[in-house]
């Protein structure tokens, strides 16, 4: 128990860890920051050498830790009691490699294993991949929401695309009495560009609460979690704009290039 602590990289913040300096481990316990005002202390220090009643003995507090997640994202940190217990006792090993390739050292661990415990199968799991397996589904989610995205951009690009050609093919006639009257291309694209901006402004304003809502209440599934800020949704609607202005751009080029004097022929 005694490297428990150094082993997940978790501080010491008031006292001591377990250690075989003090012949007090037996019965000494250590505590972490939420369990001290659980416990109604005020502070760390104020924890420190307070006396614990458990299984029948008064256990002093020698520690305090910080608040760590050993559950998923989606809970709280809990108050925590450490209780020191010999190795023969444990029913794991945590054991932390520092290597680029740690099925090697796992190989020479599971020679080891076989040398000490023959009858005994090697078993083992790597602690990051078991602790990810939580957020599994929810991999799978975004993984989803982002492909049906994809295809949304793409089927609303088609259709801007094919409404734009359109409303050019309408539009033929005005367009060529424009350049006629000294209207330059860039205004003319400037000046057709601005109704699709304002469906595209529109559908923001429209789509950005809906969004905000929908990501607020799937947060709230996580005790740690990010704040849905404003930010986000201007870089998408700048990224909607140029999609936008990509999907139309070819047709205004196509519509605007064209010689007025065939489009004033235009029925």
């Amino acid at each position: 128990m005694s490297l428990y602590i150094p082993t997940f990289d978790l501080e010491v913040l008031e006292g001591r860890n377990f250690s075989k300096e003090f012949g007090t481990n037996d019965s000494a316990v250590i505590i972490n920051e939420n369990a001290i005002h659980y416990l109604g202390y005020k502070s760390g220090k104020n924890a420190l050498n307070r006396k614990l009643r458990l299984n029948g003995k008064n256990r002093p507090i020698v520690g305090v830790i910080n608040n760590y997640n050993q559950l998923s994202l989606k809970t709280a940190t809990i108050p925590l009691l450490f209780l020191y217990q010999p190795v023969n006792n444990n029913r794991f090993f945590s054991i932390k490699i520092n290597s680029d390739n740690p099925l090697i050292i796992i190989d020479k661990l599971n020679e080891k294993w076989q040398d000490f415990f023959p009858e005994n199968p090697f078993d083992y799991f790597v602690l990051d991949k078991f602790y990810n397996k939580q957020y599994k589904n929810d991999v799978k989610t975004g993984n989803a929401a982002g492909i049906f995205a994809i295809l949304a951009i793409i089927i609303a690009s088609l259709g801007l695309f094919a409404l734009a050609a359109l409303n050019m093919i309408q539009k033929t006639k005005e367009i060529g009495i424009r350049k006629v009257l000294g209207a330059s291309v860039s205004n003319i694209s400037l000046l057709l560009s601005k109704e699709y901006l304002k469906l595209i402004i529109w559908s923001n304003i429209i789509a950005a609460p809906i969004s905000y809502y929908i990501l607020d209440k799937w947060l709230e599934n996580f005790a740690f979690r990010v704040s849905v800020g404003w930010i986000a949704f201007a870089y998408s609607a700048i990224i909607i704009i140029l999609i936008a202005f990509i999907s139309i751009s070819y047709q205004l080029i196509k519509t605007t290039k064209v010689n007025p004097v065939d489009t004033l022929k235009y029925e």
